[in-house]
């Protein structure tokens, strides 16, 4: 025989137990305990409803619609490294585009102090190597524009052709065949950038004949 429940009919609902439960029903509960669960939940709340990522950067960079980098000095310093491994030019382009747009300065924000000015400054690994290790990372994600400017990036670094040549057949080996022919591609290409970029560095002011 079934019992039928004496609340059979009625509405249920399932009390929370806990910190959760006190802060929804909002009953204080040892002291300020309660109170500060109730304050916590209508953070989140808030988070879930009302959360804008720009503000979170704004609180940092002041008014982030002005476009303004926060220019610290783990900003500064990773601004020097990066200009130093991928090359002025390329730096100043996405900083440039990043400059005008409240959307895309954070991440280059980002980028800029905790990659290079937190990361890459790092004592514990040379720069070369961290240029190897990047070039095996992008060619194995495919990110073939970054794969470039890191090719580019660990000839400053001192890597000769032939070593990254054996990090990119490293990488062909682990990540098939058709990664490590783009990448060659790519890189190859890397290259002779560079070695036209050094040529024109090297001519005479005044052309031939100076």
């Amino acid at each position: 025989m079934v019992r039928e429940r004496a609340d059979a009919g009625k509405p249920h609902h399932r009390k929370l137990g806990g910190a959760s439960g006190r802060a929804l029903r909002g009953r204080p509960r040892g002291g300020n305990a309660g109170k500060r669960a109730v304050e916590t939940t209508e953070a989140v709340a808030d988070g879930i409803h009302g959360y804008d990522p720009t503000m979170a950067c704004s609180a940092r960079n002041g008014n982030m619609t002005d476009s303004r980098f926060e220019r610290n000095d783990r900003f500064e310093r990773g601004l020097a490294l990066r200009r130093e491994v991928l090359g002025r030019e390329h730096v100043e382009r996405s900083l440039a585009r990043a400059q005008d747009d409240p959307f895309l300065l954070p991440i280059q924000q980002i980028a800029v102090e905790f990659g290079w000015g937190e990361v890459w400054s790092r004592p514990g690994l040379p720069l070369k190597t961290r240029s190897f290790l990047s070039i095996a990372y992008l060619a194995a994600q495919g990110k073939l524009d970054e794969l470039g400017a890191h090719v580019a990036g660990a000839v400053r670094n001192g890597a000769s052709r032939d070593e990254i040549r054996e990090v990119l057949l490293q990488a062909a080996l682990y990540c098939g065949m058709p990664v490590g022919l783009e990448a060659f591609r790519v890189a190859k290409r890397a290259l002779d950038d560079l070695d036209t970029e050094i040529e024109t560095d090297e001519e005479p002011a005044g052309g031939e004949g100076s």
